[in-house]
């Protein structure tokens, strides 16, 4: 099964209204079993955060990973780069990473998880042709690029400037997909984010724009699965 993960319910909410079938506790978070033209996929809204996403992330696979053939990550982001991350365009991201992570004084470079010494998280290439094979059959203009994640909703220029001193190749921000990648890579099971932007990390535009980025995460997520599950 194909699980879509969101972490709010509002970035899904029309798919599970359409599909949802029925609905199973996972700690905070809710996975929807959900079924479109004959084809069952699951939605799992994790709520917003690393701390959430991850373990709703987790949660999941310990419980259910053999059902679970891939994750895909869906949900609004902010641009750091509008010349290849436009408003409304899907980045699709390429590798993540977790900005807000430091053990610098005992030694680790900025963003290194310790223990497993990973900076960045990669999607699944497979994956990565699939989401864009969605976007080209809806039409939507995307890229792929790297996304970092933390738990700060980024709204101003100093923010943004901060992020990409220390992380040049990043091209979209958000709070959960590093996150959601450290888990699915934890579990071995690939994984990629389809991330819509509806705002430039700077506070405006994202109550505008959201709506847009919900219809298409819904046209997005009902093609990605009539054409692959």
């Amino acid at each position: 099964m194909i699980c879509f993960v969101a972490a709010m319910e509002k970035e899904v909410a029309p798919i599970i209204e359409r599909c949802g079938r029925h609905v199973i506790a996972l700690g905070q978070g809710k996975l929807h079993i959900c079924e479109n033209e004959g084809r069952s996929f699951g939605v799992l809204v994790s709520g917003i955060g690393k701390c959430a996403a991850a373990m709703a992330v987790a949660t999941l696979l310990a419980t259910r990973g053999k059902e679970i053939e891939a994750i895909v990550n869906v949900g609004v982001a902010g641009s750091l780069d509008e010349a290849t991350a436009p408003m409304l365009s899907c980045l699709i991201g390429s590798r993540y990473v977790q900005h807000d992570v430091d053990t610098r004084p005992i030694g680790d470079p900025l963003g290194m998880i310790s223990g497993i010494n990973v900076i960045y998280f990669p999607a699944a290439e497979s994956l990565l042709k699939t989401c864009a094979s969605v976007c080209r059959t809806l039409g939507l203009a995307y890229e792929y690029g790297d996304v970092a994640s933390g738990d700060q909703f980024i709204a101003s220029p100093e923010q943004k400037e901060k992020i990409l001193d220390a992380f040049p190749s990043t091209v979209s921000i958000d709070m959960e997909s590093a996150a959601f990648a450290q888990a699915c890579y934890g579990y071995g099971v690939p994984y990629v984010a389809a991330r819509f932007i509806s705002d430039s990390a700077d506070g405006g535009e994202y109550e505008a724009n959201f709506p847009k980025c919900r219809n298409a995460i819904e046209s997005f997520v009902l093609t990605y699965v009539r054409d692959n599950a």
